[in-house]
């Protein structure tokens, strides 16, 4: 008789680990949350002259570096376009600054910095337009 007892006492401590286990587990996936940030990068004016004939639109800008700061102004990621000038990145969902560092020339952009919020399950998408400073 104490053998069944033992039994059943394993089983329902073994039952109760689970239970309580498989609740964590559900617990840590809510905090999990994350949003995706998605950007196209472009140069433009990268011929030296151009005519109504000969247009000259934008190009992907691949390898350019984009750095993603919190709140507390904390680099959180970089990321690097494609050769599509595209990046995508998931990230905890809040606010965060998107920055570019530019190696000395004449480049340069209005779009950034910019301040972006990812929400849980959404992406939030930025397109950037980098001026060669071509004329």
């Amino acid at each position: 008789m104490k053998t069944v007892q033992y039994i059943i006492a394993f089983t329902m401590v073994t039952l109760l680990i689970w239970i309580v286990d498989s609740g964590c587990a559900g617990r840590a996936q809510e905090t999990m949350a994350t949003g995706s940030f998605t950007a196209t990068v472009v140069r433009g004016q990268v011929c030296p002259v151009q005519t109504q004939n000969t247009p000259c639109p934008p190009e992907p800008a691949h390898g350019v570096t984009l750095v993603i700061l919190n709140q507390a102004a904390e680099e959180v990621a970089s990321v690097v376009t494609d050769t599509q000038g595209q990046v995508s990145i998931s990230l905890p969902p809040g606010i965060y600054r998107i920055e570019m560092p530019f190696p000395d020339g004449m480049e340069f952009t209005k779009d950034l910095p910019a301040h972006i919020t990812i929400t849980d399950g959404q992406q939030t998408r930025l397109d950037i337009y980098i001026d060669s400073g071509i004329r």
